[in-house]
């Protein structure tokens, strides 16, 4: 179950993200029952087969149609707790961290990505990738409890927690430098403060609202230091990929997924008929870990 899931389900999101039938939803795994009549035959898929689908949309069901081109391959050798994680989740981190890099440019391929709500799925997977490419990284957080979470997963990594009134200024130690881009799901009070420690000409990439209030945003700041806020949708650009893009990205995500199997924590599962509980649950203090919904 991921934040865009319950944020429909509470009505922050638009319709659009439920299927045509309100149901909710918007990645899965499953084992394909049957093929619809005239479907074209395709070598990597047969009855039996393990798959998962995305970008799709009312996954929350006993049984779902799925058109052919959402199918994933899913490997043998990583379990559904695991793989249930990486599809939304993983196409995300591996677009913004591909997005990041280009913002850096050449000239900033040394400085490091901000990355906010770290210890969130995306946010590992992000730094996982970072790290097989040696891009450097520094994380954000809420908590203390999380920074030693990030120090002990990804030694080396620095983390900095958002709650302490002079974070800004420890991060810029932890940087050695400019802070070319942000990379965050929140949005908020925090975009603003994301913002102002950007250095001129940064770009911040925002892929979610976590934080639903509206952020209180100086386009004077903005003006006067050249900055760049974009906006990713991960899904968007996974639909418009040709298939063997798409096969090529997430072969890569389940790579680093292999490096790193620890770090997809799960908090708890409960079956489809408790998925009201899974909500409630999502919106229930600090926790680690993936909520996920079985049949």
């Amino acid at each position: 179950m991921h934040a865009a899931d319950h944020q429909a389900v509470r009505g922050v999101l638009p319709r659009q993200f439920f299927s045509e039938q309100g149901i909710p939803g918007i990645d899965g795994l499953g084992v394909i029952e049957s093929f619809g009549e005239g479907a074209p035959a395709d070598q990597h898929f047969s009855v039996g087969s393990r798959v998962g689908f995305y970008p799709t949309r009312g996954t929350w069901a006993e049984r779902v149609a799925m058109p052919l081109g959402t199918l994933v391959q899913l490997p043998d050798d990583i379990g559904d707790a695991v793989l249930s994680q990486l599809l939304t989740n993983g196409m995300a981190a591996l677009l913004l961290l591909r997005a990041a890099v280009q913002a850096n440019g050449e000239t900033g391929k040394d400085r490091p990505i901000l990355v906010s709500a770290a210890t969130s799925t995306v946010g590992r997977i992000f730094m996982t990738l970072a790290a097989i490419q040696n891009r450097k990284v520094i994380g954000l957080v809420r908590r203390d409890d999380a920074v030693d979470a990030i120090q002990h997963d990804f030694p080396g990594t620095p983390a900095i927690n958002t709650s302490v009134s002079d974070w800004q200024d420890t991060l810029k130690a932890a940087a050695g430098g400019d802070i070319g881009v942000v990379v965050d799901p929140v949005g908020g009070a925090l975009l603003p403060a994301l913002l102002g420690v950007l250095a001129p000409g940064g770009t911040a990439i925002v892929y979610g609202g976590l934080d639903p209030h509206p952020s209180p945003i100086s386009t004077l700041l903005i003006t006067a230091r050249g900055l760049t806020i974009k906006g990713l949708s991960s899904a968007g650009l996974a639909s418009a990929m040709p298939a063997a893009d798409r096969a090529a990205c997430f072969k890569e995500i389940f790579e680093a997924a292999r490096q790193k199997p620890h770090i997809f924590d799960v908090a708890t599962e409960y079956p489809l008929a408790e998925a009201a509980r899974a909500v409630e649950l999502s919106e229930v203090g600090p926790r680690r870990g993936a909520i996920i919904l079985t049949f």
